[in-house]
């Protein structure tokens, strides 16, 4: 009787560890899109900090805010 539920059970098995491993596929894509996401995010928040600066850059150097005074 043991073997017959040993035989019956063994395809529900397969077929679970079949399952956790779809699962952890789709966790890992999961996190791969996250990750990416989030690298394009802080890609646009660089681009849009740039264009906010303008011509001078984020950290100017002296020469260059004297020659903005002298021009302006």
């Amino acid at each position: 009787m043991m073997i017959i539920m040993i035989i019956i059970s063994q395809p529900f098995h397969n077929h679970l560890q079949y399952n956790s491993k779809l699962l952890e596929e789709e966790e890992e894509e999961e996190e791969e899109r996250r990750r990416r996401s989030k690298k394009r995010k802080k890609k646009v928040k660089e681009e849009e900090e740039n264009k906010k600066v303008g011509l001078v850059g984020k950290n100017p150097s002296f020469f260059t805010l004297l020659y903005m005074v002298l021009i302006s």
